[in-house]
């Protein structure tokens, strides 16, 4: 049954194939009328097709019961349709918009990045993280809310070095896009929003400040090695 309510939906939107990642194939399509989204995970041949199974359909178990777990919260997350464990595929709501990180080009609002450290702050209260907290995975909805997606690496955790993690790579993301003098204020309006709502900052706030430590001393190796070089 699941095979073939996932296939007929797959031949009704084969020419929609919208995104090829490493862990997953990212499909349009129609559910019920519905715009919506396929995330099919993708076969590896390095490994084992029994083990292969057991790995994507923990994840995938995982995922949906964070969404669901999320979708209490009041954070914007797709709205899950379906699961097909059989067939290693989600099927969530369409969220129409537009990337934050092509947002953040374009100069978007204040507000969406506020939003973004609410958001996360929200997610972490519920013993969640992300795995993948970057401005790629959040799009700015025709709302004006920002949809946070792509929770494939998303895991259970109340660590703060994995919490610190999730607030790093979102720095990381906007350094790779803005003037490093904006990419600071903007990253100050995150964590002002973050903090806000979340209940164990303090913690967190130590262990981003070891993380931040650790990554400049890692580039200025890297620039001394690439000066020594020449």
């Amino acid at each position: 049954m699941e095979h073939s309510i996932l296939e007929e939906i797959l031949e009704r939107s084969k020419q929609e194939l919208v995104a090829i990642g490493a862990e997953a194939q990212i499909w349009k399509a129609s559910w019920y009328g519905y715009p919506a989204i396929i995330k099919v995970r993708r076969r590896k041949k390095y490994l084992h097709p029994q083990l292969l199974d057991e790995i994507n359909v923990k994840r995938m178990r995982r995922e949906t019961k964070i969404l669901v777990t999320l979708a209490k919260t009041g954070v914007c997350v797709p709205t899950l349709y379906a699961a097909f464990f059989s067939k290693w595929a989600l099927v969530m709501k369409a969220i129409e918009g537009q990337p934050l990180s092509q947002c953040l080009k374009d100069r978007c609002s204040q507000e969406n990045i506020k939003l973004a450290g609410r958001y996360l702050g929200l997610i972490h209260n519920v013993g969640v993280i992300h795995g993948d907290y970057t401005v790629n995975n959040m799009i700015v909805t025709n709302r004006g809310d920002t949809c946070i997606i792509d929770f494939g690496l998303s895991e259970f955790s109340t660590d703060p070095e994995d919490r610190a993690m999730d607030l790093y790579l979102f720095l990381k993301s906007i350094n790779s896009i803005l003037p490093p003098e904006i990419a600071e204020d903007y990253f100050g309006i995150f964590l002002k929003a973050y903090s806000s709502v979340f209940n164990e900052w303090y913690a967190v706030k130590e262990r981003l400040e070891e993380i931040m430590l650790r990554g400049r001393y890692v580039e200025e190796r890297r620039l001394s090695t690439r000066v020594s070089d020449r």
